[in-house]
């Protein structure tokens, strides 16, 4: 896709709810160990979480699994209660990290 300009314009889509948006306005969640982070440089197998409240708080429910399905394998659940945390930080900064 690419927009006005002819550059071209990135879409991921978001794990939680299915819909696809541009890359920037994603939130890229990694696993490195049991370690989650939101580096969006770090290398490696990510996925994609839109800011809207609820899909952060879907995605941080291990029983959706959304994060075993997006990395592959299996996420203990240890790693969503931190999504949670994380995701709760989100919301309280209005979308930002």
């Amino acid at each position: 896709m690419k927009n006005e300009q002819g550059n071209t314009i990135h879409l991921r889509r978001c794990v939680s709810c299915g819909k696809r948006f541009e890359k920037n306005t994603l939130i890229r969640v990694t696993i490195h160990g049991e370690t989650v982070s939101l580096d969006s440089n770090r290398q490696g197998r990510g996925a994609y979480v839109c800011r809207e409240k609820e899909c952060l708080t879907a995605a941080a429910n291990a029983k959706k699994n959304v994060f075993a399905r997006a990395f592959k394998r299996k996420v203990d659940s240890a790693v969503y209660e931190q999504i949670r945390i994380l995701s709760e930080t989100v919301q309280e900064n209005n979308g930002k990290i």
